[in-house]
């Protein structure tokens, strides 16, 4: 992060179970099993009742931080603040 301010939702692969992924005869890009239909910050828990029991871990970037995104992390990111990464 150079400037501004981040937030990262991130979600470890082991979790996918909890996201409510469609399966591999959705259509459109839920078709391609890597898009979860939950808003993570604000979820529908009658909807989605697996993603009460996800592991999720909030991080905030500040100018100055780095991020390694292992393969296979779930992740949103949110500018907080005009940024430049």
């Amino acid at each position: 992060q150079v400037q501004g301010f981040k937030r990262l939702i991130l979600l470890a692969p082991d979790q996918h179970s909890k996201l409510h992924v469609a399966d591999a005869d959705a259509s459109g890009t839920s078709a391609q099993g890597n898009i979860s239909p939950i808003n993570v910050e604000d979820p529908d828990l009658a909807k989605y009742p697996n993603f009460a029991d996800a592991e999720v871990l909030v991080v905030d970037l500040v100018p100055g931080d780095v991020v390694f995104m292992p393969s296979g992390w779930w992740h949103q990111v949110r500018a907080l603040s005009p940024s430049i990464s």
